[in-house]
């Protein structure tokens, strides 16, 4: 049977016994989708770790007070 958990406002459904999601599939414009691959191929990550990364960074500075 099937368990709902609420998280940041989404709805996981969880299989009793198994680990929720770890990742939520994203549609991304294709010229962005290459973009990310060049910021992430320098970087040497995942595209879904500079994804991440790139999400953290925005959130953090949306959060600092401005001056």
């Amino acid at each position: 049977m099937a368990k709902s958990k609420v998280k940041g406002g989404i709805e996981l459904i969880q299989v009793k016994g198994s680990e929720p999601p770890k990742f939520r599939n994203v549609a991304v414009l294709i010229e962005d989708h290459a973009k990310l691959h060049t910021l992430a191929t320098d970087e040497q990550r995942s595209m879904a770790r500079q994804l991440s990364v790139l999400i953290r960074k925005a959130y953090a500075e949306m959060e600092t007070p401005n001056g």
